[in-house]
């Protein structure tokens, strides 16, 4: 069987997955934030919109800012596992 060959992606496309990274992280990052940078907001919206409601909220901004990055790095053919190499479909490894 045939090695897999490496994904290659123009340049541009590469920046767009670092972008996906950063709006990931963004995310992710922001919202667990929220209750050190705007807690005068956030009591407000959690009892506006009630426990549930903003925990749903929450977990799905979170689920989102760490999906970004990870279907990125999938898309650009790379992975967060392993930086350096991963197998391929006939048991070498290659470089990423």
């Amino acid at each position: 069987m045939a090695a897999r060959q490496p994904l290659l992606i123009h340049d541009d496309m590469k920046g767009l997955a670092m972008g996906y990274l950063v709006l990931g992280l963004v995310l992710f990052l922001g919202v667990h934030s929220v209750r050190i940078v705007a807690d005068g907001w956030r009591t407000q919206t959690l009892a506006r919109l009630g426990e549930m409601p903003w925990k749903g909220l929450y977990s799905l901004v979170s689920a989102v800012g760490l999906a970004l990055p990870s279907g990125a790095m999938a898309w650009r053919g790379s992975s967060l596992w392993c930086c350096g190499c991963r197998p391929s479909a006939c048991g070498t490894r290659q470089r990423c």
